[in-house]
């Protein structure tokens, strides 16, 4: 896939999210489970009560992560580097949390990392996070060397002490969202042909609340590709679960700290 063909599926999540922000925030209020698969982790690494704990959450959506954050260290001062393609969701930001730092960034960061527009900056934050986080966001991203440069993005933002947790949607393990990617796809075919026509394999084109029109580029990465993946990213895996939906098994976690 060219580097036109990703902009185009970016932009078709952006005028996704712009136009359905408000809905989506509203079934993404709870924690996932897999958070707190994740919990214990963070207390292995940082204590159980640390002092501070600097975080950045990639593509942050509605910020519920300061907020269970903020619940499982409700004595830690916390500072929330927070950045999403999508202002919108930004009115809903946990600014009065006690003892947290809230830092909100619109920032698009994958026209970035493609070099447009030019200018804006891919530095998030200047000093590097204890705990770097990007759930739900990955199987929007297309192309296998963009997801690369992500995780590598990640990195490069993690402290040397720290760790990353990312989230990899595993959809088509679910026999009702693969039924629905497959329809929405085939149509998509007919009427959206010249977005379904570019994608690859693992591809999809999901609706939304059964509005088959409100498209969303998804991809799903089986283990095998988040393997080619982490070695793509030079990053050290220190452990995977999967976690959420009624299966238990639908974001395929992965815990990772810098080589």
């Amino acid at each position: 896939m060219d580097h036109a063909s990703a902009r185009k599926l970016i932009a078709l999540n952006t005028t996704f999210y712009q136009q359905h922000a408000a809905s989506f925030s509203a079934t993404r209020q709870a924690p996932w489970t897999g958070w707190n698969r994740m919990l214990p982790l963070l207390h292995n690494r940082f204590g159980d009560e640390p002092e501070t704990i600097s975080v950045l959450d990639l593509a942050c959506g509605n910020m519920r992560l300061a907020s269970y954050l903020h619940g499982c260290f409700p004595h830690t001062d916390i500072t929330y580097h927070a950045t999403d393609n999508c202002d919108v969701f930004d009115t809903q930001a946990p600014h009065e949390l006690p003892r947290c730092s809230v830092e909100f960034q619109k920032l698009d960061i994958l026209s970035t990392l493609l070099g447009q527009p030019e200018g804006e900056p891919q530095c998030i934050t200047s000093a590097p996070c204890e705990l770097v986080c990007s759930f739900g966001f990955l199987h929007h991203v297309p192309t296998f060397e963009l997801r690369a440069e992500v995780l590598r993005l990640l990195l490069a933002h993690l402290a040397p002490h720290g760790i990353a947790v990312v989230s990899f949607w595993q959809f088509m393990n679910d026999a009702r969202l693969a039924g629905k990617a497959r329809s929405v796809t085939a149509q998509a075919h007919i009427a959206h042909h010249d977005i379904a026509d570019i994608l690859e394999e693992s591809d999809w084109l999901l609706g939304w609340q059964n509005d088959p029109s409100a498209l969303r580029y998804c991809h799903h990465t089986n283990d095998e590709e988040i393997d080619r993946l982490l070695h793509a990213a030079g990053a050290r895996e220190l452990t995977r679960f999967s976690a959420d939906g009624a299966s238990g098994t639908l974001n395929r976690y992965v815990v990772l700290e810098r080589p």
